[in-house]
């Protein structure tokens, strides 16, 4: 798995990579392992989460600062008297984009006029596309609600991704569950909730 990480990190071809798995199987070592690995080769890389408790949790695994992605993506407006929220241009250079509970995020117009009445997703796309061979990597779980309204979790989907926004992606679905002890009770319940749902 890691091995196809890092092609993709250093691929030209790629753009986005989809990084799924059920609770306990290690997105977020792996979250830790590539904040790690860029810090080291001092590269850029930020981390966004749909809401703001998302963005603390995924700032206090990691070590480093993680913004919601609306707070990071967009800047007030102001147009005729009215306030409202567009997107901020990206100057960024080859970074990496890390947005974890991705599940969350919905493709959906916004009922709120403020942002333009589009989808978080394509805005967030868009965003990413605006800088410099930057690159997506999405980190959520399947067996996640999907976000209200939808019937599947747009941004965890591969068809999705790469026939209404283009991007060129890898996949990978972690499946052994680490966290928990082999034996746990929770553990087996969850397996065999997840394989009836499947």
């Amino acid at each position: 798995f890691f091995e196809k990480l890092a092609h993709f990190i250093f691929s030209r071809n790629h753009d986005c990579f989809l990084l799924t798995g059920y609770a306990g199987t290690g997105k977020t070592t792996v979250v830790r392992s590539v904040v790690e690995t860029y810090r080291e080769l001092k590269g850029n890389i930020v981390l966004l989460a749909p809401t703001g408790r998302a963005g603390k949790v995924l700032s206090q695994r990691s070590g480093i600062y993680a913004s919601t992605i609306h707070r990071h993506i967009y800047m007030a407006k102001s147009k005729g008297g009215l306030a409202g929220f567009t997107l901020r241009p990206n100057t960024s250079k080859h970074t990496l984009y890390v947005v974890d509970e991705a599940s969350m995020i919905g493709d959906k117009g916004n009922d709120n006029a403020a942002f333009g009445g589009r989808s978080l997703l394509e805005d967030l796309v868009q965003f990413v596309q605006l800088g410099h061979r930057c690159k997506l990597l999405f980190i959520g779980d399947l067996a996640q609600l999907p976000p209200v309204g939808l019937s599947l979790s747009p941004a965890l989907t591969p068809k999705e991704l790469e026939n209404t926004y283009g991007l060129n992606l890898v996949t990978h679905h972690l499946t052994q569950v680490i966290r928990q002890a082999q034996t746990s009770i929770v553990l087996k319940n969850a397996t065999q909730i997840r394989e009836l749902i499947s």
